[in-house]
């Protein structure tokens, strides 16, 4: 089983998506030169100017809001942006975040999914086929794959169902999220100048929480289609490698921090620092990710079963019987072996109860 086409035929991109990706990078990109430009002129400070980055994912939430003819969420979220201001005037930017980022957020990441699912099972599946090069051994280590493992039996669940939203999957995303602000609290606990009371700081730690959870929430798709190698009790899922290799980083990252807080010790105000950043982090994750499980997660486990029935063709005969015909070379070492039942399913859409 080996994929013999382009990433170009892999992707699961809709025409609307590479606009949108499009869109995004410029944003970023004139956000940044933004950013810049109000630092250095003196006008606001590196935490004050931070709201100009959180235009693209502003951006992206409205395009969904529009797209989507969400007309009643939108109706909802522009009350409680007014009754907000009239309310907690600095909690604006909190809610405003909360509604259009993280549904741009959402957008985003399911994009990304769109982008990196096939490309990356197929860099996968031949991980060991030659030598492994720099995109091999980046993947590699994101799963956790151990050398000279065979890769080529690849799979994923094609009778998927859910009737509710997955709460594992979400916390599990919460937990790696977790993982990237300890390096946020490093930051800020080395640097002296930099306290709570500090002006703006809280807006700038919602617009990197912003970048941080677009960068957990697309390897949750691995999770949800069971995407593994092998079957049985040589399985090796491949989002069990990845929290894997989390855990494994954030060892050395907790001493870390450890040292750094009783080396820069400020008092109980760094301890209210790591509360506060944590409730930011597990709220935005949390609400990208129900947007996400809520609106994007189907379409895009359908279009991705459309497509591996595409590139995945599974023979009526394929070698599980001595005695029928084999369309597969049985005498090569390590030919995966198909279960009966798998070789004749033929209906493989999504069923949402």
């Amino acid at each position: 089983m080996k994929f013999g086409h382009s990433d170009g035929d892999l992707s699961l991109l809709r025409p609307l998506d590479t606009k949108v990706s499009l869109a995004f990078m410029v944003l970023i990109v004139a956000s940044v030169i933004v950013y810049i430009y109000l630092v250095i002129d003196g006008s606001f400070t590196l935490y004050t100017a931070s709201p100009v980055l959180t235009v693209p994912f502003m951006a992206a939430g409205i395009y969904s809001y529009v797209i989507n003819r969400r007309i009643i969420p939108g109706v909802i979220a522009i009350a409680l942006l007014a009754l907000t201001y009239f309310l907690i005037p600095e909690g604006v930017f909190f809610v405003l975040y909360l509604i259009l980022g993280a549904e741009g957020v959402a957008v985003l990441a399911e994009i990304l999914q769109r982008r990196m699912f096939f490309p990356i099972m197929r860099r996968i599946e031949l991980i060991d086929s030659g030598k492994r090069g720099l995109t091999d051994r980046v993947v590699a280590f994101l799963f956790c794959i151990p050398p000279g493992m065979d890769m080529r039996d690849i799979r994923i669940d094609r009778d998927y169902s859910r009737s509710s939203i997955p709460v594992k999957s979400i916390l599990s995303s919460m937990a790696v999220s977790m993982l990237l602000c300890l390096f946020l609290w490093m930051y800020v606990f080395m640097d002296t100048s930099v306290s709570v009371e500090t002006e703006g700081l809280p807006i700038a730690i919602f617009t990197i929480i912003m970048y941080m959870t677009l960068l957990v929430m697309p390897w949750t798709i691995y999770d949800r289609v069971n995407a593994r190698v092998g079957e049985g009790h040589r399985e090796f899922r491949l989002y069990d490698g990845f929290i894997s290799g989390a855990k494994k980083a954030s060892v050395p990252a907790v001493i870390a921090l450890i040292i750094i807080m009783f080396a820069e010790w400020a008092g109980i105000e760094n301890v209210f620092f790591a509360l506060m950043t944590t409730v930011m982090m597990l709220l935005m994750v949390g609400a990208s990710s129900l947007l996400h499980f809520s609106v994007s997660e189907l379409p895009l486990i359908n279009d991705i079963y459309d497509r591996w029935s595409k590139f995945y063709p599974i023979g009526v005969y394929s070698g599980y019987s001595p005695y029928g015909r084999s369309s597969m070379k049985d005498d090569v070492p390590g030919t995966p072996r198909r279960n009966p039942s798998e070789s004749f399913s033929t209906d493989i859409r999504i069923r949402n109860r």
